[in-house]
């Protein structure tokens, strides 16, 4: 699982909506006023490219955020 989270914008024009994307498989976490996504079903060791976008109320966007590329890894779990 890759978590990402976006620094919060403000707008006087209200509740500020972020979209977060998986650039490599294209999963996405369509607008949501969450500044955080977590993308789940992933390979360990893969490498994926994530970006972020915002909109205010009246629709006005943001440009796409750079890239960032994240690599889930695989973690084991001993229970006694």
């Amino acid at each position: 699982m890759v978590v990402m989270t976006a620094t919060a914008a403000t707008d006087d024009s209200g509740p500020v909506e972020y979209y977060f994307e998986n650039t490599t498989n294209g999963t996405f976490s369509g607008w949501t006023t969450n500044t955080f996504w977590s993308d789940s079903g992933l390979t360990a060791g893969e490498t994926y490219g994530y970006r972020v976008k915002a909109r205010d109320a009246e629709g006005n966007e943001t440009d796409w955020s750079a890239v960032a590329n994240a690599v889930p890894m695989m973690v084991s779990l001993v229970i006694y």
